[in-house]
């Protein structure tokens, strides 16, 4: 950042000077404004420093026409002032404005609450002595809450999966009674009906002595077979 002297701010340049248009501030932050320039510029310049200081000049560049300028001392009156540089020549553009930056006012902390002395809390009377002249014991206390168990146990799984292949024998018993003529549900309904039931061989005919007699119409067993 290049500093300049005051004799180089106040060179004189014809033509009367712009006016700065505002300065407002945001903590310790300076915005700084000023007019569009009548023709086109390279860039503008903003100059600035403690008023009544014997310090340089610092400065700032920008292309648009306002400038943010941060870090600024609070409480302090500053000078500003926008130059331009144009076919690499720079010139002055506007009066010095001055502008102070508002005080930061800052609040104390609160105290520290006091610490309060905690009492402790009266003894309650022991309720599980024996009253006396009643002969009765005190009715007990309610047990503390069980927390439930989630899920189930071995046993009850292991009752469900019982049920489920015995209600699966059960269903190929029947299909095979009334499909096949076999298995543990025809014979009781053969014995409960009094009919003989039939053996097989290997290769699927009836064994000697076993076979059923065929019946007539009326459902007699036929004595030609």
């Amino acid at each position: 950042m290049a500093m300049y002297t005051n004799m180089f701010i106040h060179s004189s340049l014809p033509g009367p000077l712009k006016n700065i248009n505002d300065v407002s501030a945001t903590g310790n932050t300076v915005t700084v404004y000023w007019p569009q320039a009548a023709k086109s510029v390279d860039k503008y310049i903003i100059k600035y420093r403690i008023k009544g200081s014997s310090d340089d000049w610092k400065e700032k560049e920008t292309e648009k026409i306002f400038i943010e300028i941060p870090g600024l001392d609070d409480g302090e009156t500053y000078e500003f002032q926008v130059f331009y540089e144009d076919a690499g020549k720079e010139m002055v553009y506007t009066e010095i404005r001055e502008f102070s930056v508002p005080s930061v006012t800052t609040t104390a902390p609160a105290p520290a609450p006091t610490p309060t002395r905690k009492t402790a809390p009266p003894i309650a009377p022991k309720t599980d002595e024996k009253p006396k002249g009643t002969g009765q014991s005190p009715p007990p206390s309610p047990p503390g809450k069980v927390a439930r168990k989630k899920g189930l146990s071995g046993g009850a799984i292991a009752a469900i999966v019982i049920v489920i292949i015995l209600l699966v024998l059960i269903a190929v018993d029947i299909f095979c009674c009334f499909f096949n003529q076999c298995g543990v549900t025809h014979m009781c309904a053969a014995a409960c009906a009094g009919k003989k039931r039939e053996k097989y061989n290997v290769d699927g005919s009836p064994e000697e002595g076993t076979k059923l007699k065929e019946r007539d119409e009326d459902g007699k067993e036929d004595p030609e077979v």
